[in-house]
């Protein structure tokens, strides 16, 4: 059997793509339609984070590099969405940032009961701050972390994204009752 895969830069483009269409819908006014588009852009987002953590020579300039992407998209960000800056709500790259810390102290850890405590601190700050996503992005960040080694990933990654984003997820819940 054959494997074919998007390769990283595939990816980061329909990511690009996908996340310009969403933040034009957002500031322009286009139908909602045209912003379900943009909601692929995090999970690729969250997948390539994962896989960078990974693959990273240097975790300290992967950190600093997604830190100053934070730091500055987020002045954009403000203003186009705002029109001033406004710090009650973060843009896509800090929750991405809390994702990497969130990635960086669970590989300290020996056991999935740890990983997931050190993780929920960052959860917890995502929140907290404001950032897109909030708590629910750094889970989507573990569960591809947790998830990229097993055998069968990508139903368990699909899953795992309904679950998360699903606003009728509790219906899931009342069905395995």
């Amino acid at each position: 059997m054959i494997r074919k895969s998007i390769p990283q830069e595939g990816l980061k483009l329909i990511a690009c793509l996908s996340m310009l269409i969403d933040h034009a819908a957002a500031i322009f006014g286009f139908a909602l339609k045209w912003r379900a588009i943009g909601r692929l852009a995090f999970p690729i987002y969250c997948f390539l984070l994962v896989e960078g953590v990974y693959h990273t020579r240097s975790p300290k300039k992967y950190a600093l590099r997604l830190a100053f992407a934070a730091l500055i998209s987020e002045f954009a960000f403000d203003f186009a969405f705002y029109g001033r800056c406004v710090w009650q709500h973060q843009n896509v790259m800090v929750t991405l940032f809390l994702g990497f810390c969130a990635l960086e102290a669970m590989k300290r850890c020996p056991n999935l009961p740890l990983k997931l405590l050190f993780a929920l601190p960052f959860a917890a700050l995502a929140e907290f701050a404001g950032g897109d996503y909030g708590a629910k992005g750094i889970m989507l960040v573990v569960l591809f972390a947790l998830t990229r080694r097993i055998p069968h990933r990508h139903l368990a990654q699909v899953l795992g994204i309904w679950f998360v984003f699903s606003p009728n997820h509790a219906m899931f819940l009342n069905w395995m009752e």
